[in-house]
């Protein structure tokens, strides 16, 4: 069986944050639109029908960074689900010497950010690693579908919903390969 997810599941959002943390302009990707939004207050509404429709958030870094500040910003967004394009490379490519988004709209090292561009490179990320997920052999996919989603918290719970589509349940420990538990 091939793992397969649900692109359009997901809102894929990156934010640009100012020297005070404050966010000053943000991108925003889903099913439905596709935009850069310079006046953030008005993403509020945007943000929380997408959260109360079920998509969750694909962003890259966004866990630890970006996710902080959407909350700090919007309290009413807490909890959404997130999925990281930076935690999932090192499975996908483990050779590869960095894991940075690709940002190929930038002329230069010293260009501005577009989070909209960063959104859109982020969707083609994930797509990217799925693709690249499916070259793996099925025992050490199941291992890493399993790892990821074996937990109770928030991001056990969005990589549960990655696999999801993939899977008719998710592995459970007594369902991985004996290699994997070696």
């Amino acid at each position: 069986m091939e793992f397969t997810s649900k692109l359009e599941q997901y809102t894929y959002l990156d934010l640009e944050v100012d020297q005070a943390d404050q966010i000053h302009c943000l991108g925003l990707v889903s099913a439905a639109q596709e935009q850069k939004i310079i006046q953030v207050e008005s993403a509020e509404k945007d943000l929380n029908l997408l959260r109360n429709s079920g998509s969750s958030i694909c962003g890259h870094n966004f866990r630890r960074f970006d996710y902080l500040h959407l909350i700090k910003r919007f309290p009413i967004l807490l909890p959404w689900l997130v999925i990281d394009t930076l935690e999932l490379p090192i499975l996908a490519f483990p050779l590869a010497r960095s894991h940075k988004l690709n940002k190929d709209y930038k002329l230069s090292e010293y260009a501005g950010n577009d989070p909209l561009e960063d959104a859109l490179a982020t969707r083609s990320l994930l797509e990217n690693l799925i693709s690249t997920l499916n070259t793996k052999p099925r025992k050490l996919l199941d291992t890493y579908a399993y790892l990821l989603s074996c937990g109770d918290d928030q991001a056990s719970q969005a990589y549960r919903g990655l696999f999801a589509d993939g899977y008719n349940s998710i592995p459970t420990l007594e369902n991985l390969p004996p290699e994997a538990i070696a």
